[in-house]
């Protein structure tokens, strides 16, 4: 599937207990991270396929689609398109030393690779687990995030 430019992305960090339902209808995409799914959605995640369970939910509660990122297990994504299955997108295997920020590196190369690159919605769910990934082997939030050089060698 092709995301046009002029996308929006709602970050659902961090999660309310209580929020306005409508909300969840207005960005193009959703998302969150397992515990934030599972606040947004009131179902809890200890697996893949609750994470898929989560997003049918939210999808459920007017989500056009939904992106869960699950730490080292990668990410899922789904549309409100019933005839698309979930697209799981697994991280690459790194020595993790501090996950901080990982979240935010994920969203920042998920733009970048959707407005930048012009890749499609999971070519850049891959680029993004990618450059999460390379975050979590420095400890720090901002000195951790990719340059440009690193955001430039990655080719799916």
């Amino acid at each position: 599937m092709q995301l046009s430019k002029g996308i929006t992305i709602l970050n659902g960090a961090p999660a309310l207990k209580t929020f306005d339902q409508q909300i969840l209808t207005l960005p193009t995409l959703f998302c969150v991270n397992e515990t934030e799914a599972s606040i947004f959605s009131g179902q809890l995640i200890h697996s893949i396929s609750d994470a898929e369970l989560a997003a049918k939910k939210l999808i459920a509660k007017g989500c056009k689609s939904v992106l869960i990122t699950l730490g080292e297990q990668g990410a899922l994504y789904l549309t409100e398109d019933s005839n698309k299955p979930a697209l799981r997108v697994v991280s690459p295997k790194v020595n993790s030393i501090d996950t901080t920020g990982a979240g935010d590196a994920f969203l920042g190369g998920l733009a970048y690779f959707l407005a930048v690159k012009g890749y499609t919605i999971e070519k850049a769910i891959e680029a993004a687990c990618i450059v999460a990934a390379d975050s979590v082997t420095k400890f720090g939030t901002q000195i951790s995030f990719p340059g440009p050089e690193i955001l430039k060698s990655i080719k799916i």
